[in-house]
């Protein structure tokens, strides 16, 4: 018995999901290739005859392409290729092959939400999706939601009277931006329009439809860009909230305000001018990651509904006579 589990039966082993090919290997029908490019992967479906179909946006350098086949010394690009396995795999290999071909000639690149990553999955396991994304999306939301953060701040030291990120500065910025609703109105306004503009370009970009896509994932994106948008609203009004309930002194007034930013920015270890930037950045980071969050749930939802389907179909078949 495996001293780790308690119960008797046998420990569940990771199984590294990749395997690399010898220099002279040919790969299997229908494999998913894997080879790696500066900062990113290249990925690609071998269909057999030494030929990959591929995405060739960001093959060989950043310039965008067409889903087309090529050779596999080629799709390496003088490399070591992998074979990314997929032991679950709804489909056989030659019907990954044939998905595969399917789309020749297809071109609607998009390096954040149709690239190689997305078709090889598509063809593989039936489904769009893009780790090598969904891990880009992580470090993109924090660099994004503190220049963001950042830049507002400095904006509002550069709007007011008393111009800089001093406690006045800042102070005497959110009263102009108030315009005339006060310090409370202007920090409520800019966080408010940092989110929506960020949600806007979430929705032009990562999760805009594109010409071919199903109506499940359709109604995924869709999903997600509304969630992006209540989420960076609610995340706006939350800073504000925030901002007159950490404080030592409560309330809206200079004082409460100065005192609430300050209780915010020492949750990251700095003061008011960190707590500026933490409100500010707030909403970009909730248009981003909840919206992008809530489209990969909505979609994970709507594939698990699917397969569900399938196997009751399948199951109805099997029971009849």
């Amino acid at each position: 018995m495996d001293k780790g589990d308690k119960h008797g039966g046998k420990r569940a082993r990771r199984v590294w999901p990749y395997k690399r090919l010898d220099q002279d290997e040919v790969p299997s029908h229908g494999a998913h290739l894997v080879t790696r490019r500066t900062g990113y992967t290249h990925h690609g479906i071998y269909v057999g005859d030494g030929a990959v179909v591929h995405y060739a946006g960001l093959a060989a350098g950043w310039i965008s392409g067409p889903i087309e086949a090529t050779r596999l010394d080629a799709f390496a690009g003088g490399r070591a290729v992998w074979v990314r396995l997929h032991p679950n795999s709804p489909f056989k290999p030659g019907e990954v092959a044939e998905r595969a071909r399917s789309r020749l000639g297809e071109d609607a690149y998009c390096v954040g939400t149709n690239n190689c990553d997305h078709f090889a999955w598509w063809c593989a396991m039936g489904v769009h999706v893009s780790p090598q994304v969904d891990w880009g999306m992580v470090s993109a939301t924090g660099l994004w939601a503190w220049a963001t953060g950042a830049a507002a701040t400095v904006g509002v030291g550069a709007f007011g009277v008393v111009q800089g990120v001093s406690a006045p500065g800042i102070m005497s910025g959110l009263k102009v931006l108030g315009m005339g609703g006060g310090a409370a109105a202007g920090l409520a306004v800019l966080p408010t329009v940092v989110g929506a503009g960020t949600s806007v370009l979430v929705g032009a970009t990562i999760l805009r439809e594109r010409e071919g896509m199903s109506d499940e994932e359709k109604q995924a994106r869709l999903a997600g860009r509304i969630v992006s948008h209540a989420a960076s609203t609610a995340a706006a009004m939350g800073g504000v909230y925030a901002v007159g309930a950490a404080g030592t002194v409560g309330g809206f007034g200079a004082a409460g305000i100065s005192s609430g930013l300050a209780a915010v920015g020492s949750v990251v270890g700095g003061g008011m001018l960190a707590g500026t930037v933490v409100v500010m950045a707030a909403p970009a980071v909730a248009a981003v990651g909840i919206g992008y969050g809530a489209y990969r749930i909505v979609q994970r939802f709507n594939r698990s509904d699917r397969s569900r389907g399938k196997a009751e179909r399948k199951s109805k078949k099997d029971d009849k006579p």
